[in-house]
């Protein structure tokens, strides 16, 4: 096995965005392209300011503006170029885009699994995340 030093490891951050405009009223967003809240802007202000002595060598984000926003603001304290890439997206919520989570309560109580299993079967950790809130 070889020795590894401390210099050579690989720190990763995995940052979300602030928060969203409607996100007061549960609405959930995945490909839909919504702002950030003014509580959101100040969100990632004070994100970006922390990680400001923070020794990163690239940032990457997906290319909704949400993302994108707080990822610029990260990166242009360190002086590196922003890595956009659709790939990081959230999930599609289909027809969930834009719609209060809680309208699905009085559907069937799978349907929130079902809707991720059928839509991301990759995703099968998702599904289990929202079935609490059904």
């Amino acid at each position: 096995m070889s020795e590894i030093h401390f210099s050579e490891r690989l720190r990763l951050y995995l940052i979300r965005h602030g928060e969203v405009e409607r996100a007061e009223d549960g609405k959930v967003f995945g490909h839909t392209d919504v702002a950030l809240s003014e509580r959101g802007l100040e969100q990632s202000r004070k994100l970006a300011d922390r990680l400001a002595s923070t020794g990163l060598q690239a940032v990457y984000s997906s290319d909704l503006r949400r993302s994108v926003l707080l990822a610029e603001m990260i990166a242009g304290r360190h002086g590196l170029e922003l890595q956009q890439d659709p790939l990081w997206r959230e999930i599609n919520m289909g027809e969930w885009e834009g719609r209060a989570l809680l309208t699905y309560t009085a559907r069937p109580p799978n349907r929130c699994s079902s809707y991720l299993l059928i839509h991301h079967p990759s995703r099968i950790r998702e599904a289990n995340r929202f079935l609490p809130l059904l």
